[in-house]
């Protein structure tokens, strides 16, 4: 084992003071550049809560503000905060920080500097000066308070420091075991921590252990070493607990499909143990239960667990949102609270209807789910019939989810009509000219740069088939700040009596408080229907583009694309094929 052995340290005496807060530990140097990756933590260590508001953090005798991220500037009795340079990176750096987060502007020396807390009265509160011979000099440590000394840690943010120890003696590493492994997970298999592959340690035995420096290896000799920057909680893996690490290698570390092995070794290139496998499952970890590899859902940082359906798709109605009579219309577009958990299914799509044993009085609503062994919750509209001709008795119907070979229902009371519909029938009834539609959803607060999408959908109530163009736009005053006004419009004929859900997609580079519109023409009117919402544009994000519509139809319906999209895509086909035939005839002459 590696034993915390004695080191000897730099003594740095502290002047008490009137305030509870120190300063607990420094990430000075990060390896490589150390721009927006530095941060300082501070503690509380008296039986008080303290509030730092109004603070400021000097460096070196340059004063900085704080400004709160997360969390409180009260620090209770016992609590930490970091101070970052930059907040954005340090989460990325920490996905599973969850204490104080405050965010300032500074550049911490890496060969050493004063360091300042003074409070709101600009009264010093505490002060250190460090030195880079204390350790953590670019080697991906900080330096902390430990025992009332200072030395080179084990990265904590947020949590009691660990001492590092550079004196490593041989230990019994027997009781660290691969304990659950995801070769194969929805997404990708590189993705950012925590998702993507991982591999989970238990250690067994009755001492902890720091696993700097061990490593696992694949079948092609491939290499992946347990650090800091591939797991949530540092290198050390406590007794009787785990410890979970993600490869983040190349495209992937461990094989999809075929024959693959994991190998797991000490520092000193010591085999711990070994285990194979010849397929996998997307979405399914390989866990030991008992003295057994098994696929299950996964469980990081937790313990197994085998149950013999967790291949079984289950959906569930966790609710349905009725007024205080609890009591349904028809006509009424309900909302549905559904769950689902989608086990090894190749089928994607989910539909939700109501019904009797005679009746169904609803139309269908379909959605999809893509990955496997996951839970998903989602609110979804179904829209009742609004029985102007009194087909459907009131009474007790049933709200049925189907799909992947699974079903639920939730029985509800329906009574009465909405008038409003009825007469709406009766007043139009031959123009046919109004437009049923709900926006489904969209977000009223994006990042700049950010893709907005908006969910629409549309009824087409007519006993025909009928033409929709829809599109949107954000604006403020007179000008379009998401391009052309008609930039994203969709053409789409939805067929009689069904719905169609359709998404657009805008993107908006400035800050700002904005309005989203969204246009719906149908093709025997001349003024399109509108809706508008406010929006607020924020921060700044990475763009993203995805210029495919993402239409689909209620009731298998069938997508019937307009003709002027067809031509579109037939003259790109023809355009492509000519250009083909010229190319290959050009190097037929130079040949000849």
């Amino acid at each position: 084992m590696r034993n915390k052995a004695m080191l000897i340290f730099t003594f740095l005496i502290i002047i008490p003071n009137a305030s509870a807060m120190i300063i607990n530990e420094i990430f000075y140097d990060y390896p490589g550049a150390d721009d927006d990756h530095e941060w300082i933590e501070i503690f509380n260590d008296e039986n008080i809560s303290v509030d730092i508001t109004g603070w400021k953090f000097f460096e070196d005798g340059t004063n900085h503000n704080l400004n709160l991220i997360s969390g409180s500037f009260v620090i209770s009795s016992g609590g930490y905060a970091i101070i970052s340079d930059d907040d954005v990176q340090f989460l990325k750096d920490y996905p599973g920080f969850n204490s104080t987060l405050i965010d300032s502007s500074f550049s911490l020396s890496n060969t050493g500097e004063t360091l300042v807390l003074k409070n709101s009265s600009l009264e010093e509160v505490f002060n250190i000066t460090y030195f880079s011979s204390w350790g953590g000099d670019g080697n991906n440590k900080s330096i902390c308070f430990f025992n009332n000394s200072w030395g080179e840690c084990s990265l904590t943010p947020g949590y009691d420091n660990s001492l590092f120890v550079e004196n490593i003696i041989q230990g019994d590493y027997s009781k660290i075991k691969i304990n659950e492994f995801l070769p194969d997970p929805n997404g990708y298999d590189n993705d950012e921590k925590p998702n993507g592959e991982f591999i989970e340690l238990y250690n067994d035995a009755d001492e902890d252990f720091d696993l700097d420096k061990f490593y696992f290896k694949d079948d092609l000799n491939h290499k992946v070493s347990i650090s800091d920057t591939n797991t949530l909680s540092g290198t050390l893996i406590k007794s009787k607990s785990y410890l979970v690490v993600y490869p983040r290698h190349g495209n992937g570390f461990l094989n999809n499909d075929g024959y693959e092995r994991l190998l797991f070794y000490d520092f000193n290139d010591n085999l711990i143990e070994e285990v194979s496998y010849s397929r996998t499952t997307e979405g399914a970890s390989w866990s030991k239960i008992g003295k057994t590899w098994i696929q299950t859902i996964s469980t990081p940082d937790s313990a197994n667990i085998y149950n013999e359906s967790f291949s079984d798709s289950i959906l569930f109605i966790d609710t349905v949102y009725l007024g205080n009579d609890k009591k349904a219309k028809f006509g009424d577009t309900l909302r549905v609270k559904v769950t689902v958990y989608k086990g090894n299914s190749s089928k994607t799509s989910i539909s939700l209807f109501a019904e009797n044993e005679n009746y169904e009085i609803s139309k269908q609503t379909r959605f999809n789910v893509d990955e496997r062994y996951t839970n998903s919750t989602f609110t979804v509209p179904l829209q009742l019939f609004p029985n102007c001709n009194g087909k459907f008795e009131d009474g007790v119907y049933d709200i049925v989810i189907k799909g992947f070979d699974a079903i639920n229902k939730y029985e509800i009371n329906v009574e009465g009509i909405t008038n409003s519909l009825c007469e709406k029938i009766k007043v139009e009834g031959a123009k046919t000219k109004s437009i049923d539609y709900d926006l489904l959803s969209f977000d009223p607060e994006v990042l700049a740069g950010e893709e907005i999408s908006t969910v629409l959908l549309i009824r087409n109530n007519d006993k025909t088939s009928r033409k929709y163009e829809t599109w949107s736009y954000i604006y403020s005053g007179k000008k379009s700040y998401s391009g052309e006004r008609e930039e994203n419009k969709k053409i789409i004929t939805i067929p009689a009596d069904k719905s169609a859900t359709i998404s657009l997609k805008n993107t908006v580079f400035e800050e700002g408080e904005y309005n989203l519109k969204v246009m719906i023409k149908k093709e025997d009117r001349k003024t399109p229907a509108d809706i508008t919402n406010s929006i607020k544009i924020v921060g700044n994000a990475a763009l993203e583009t995805d210029d495919e519509p993402k239409i689909s139809y209620q009731e298998d319906s069938v997508l019937y694309t307009s003709s002027i999209l067809k031509a579109r895509r037939n003259a790109m086909l023809f355009f492509n094929l000519s250009l083909v035939l010229i190319i290959l005839k050009l190097l037929i002459n130079k040949v000849l």
